[in-house]
């Protein structure tokens, strides 16, 4: 039996407009892309981070790949209000996308 979940992850992204294209960086996971327009660069962006994510699920690296961007588990209870370094705070077109992960758990419940 197979379960589908989706996990989804909420993320810093900066958009910064070029001259002819809109530059969309997640800096926590040092990931970059491009688009014509914002929305573009936000639907290639959100690609991106996803096919970033399930590669490393794939090859079973995503917790090194986490460690090694300086991700850790919170002592503190989840809250609304998230805290960020102030390099990133300061960063103009900062905003928070929403990344849905689709995934299958084999064998759900089967004992």
């Amino acid at each position: 039996m197979t379960t589908e979940v989706k996990i989804s992850w909420s993320l810093p992204v900066v958009f910064t407009p070029k001259k002819e294209w809109i530059l969309a960086t997640c800096p926590v996971l040092d990931l970059h892309t491009q688009g014509d327009t914002i929305d573009e660069a936000k639907a290639n962006i959100i690609e991106a981070i996803r096919l970033f994510i399930e590669s490393c699920i794939r090859r079973g690296t995503l917790d090194n790949v986490l460690r090694e961007c300086g991700f850790k588990v919170s002592k503190k209870k989840m809250q609304t209000k998230v805290h960020l370094s102030e390099h990133i705070k300061k960063m103009p077109g900062l905003e928070y996308i929403n990344v849905p992960i689709p995934l299958i758990v084999n064998n759900c419940y089967q004992r």
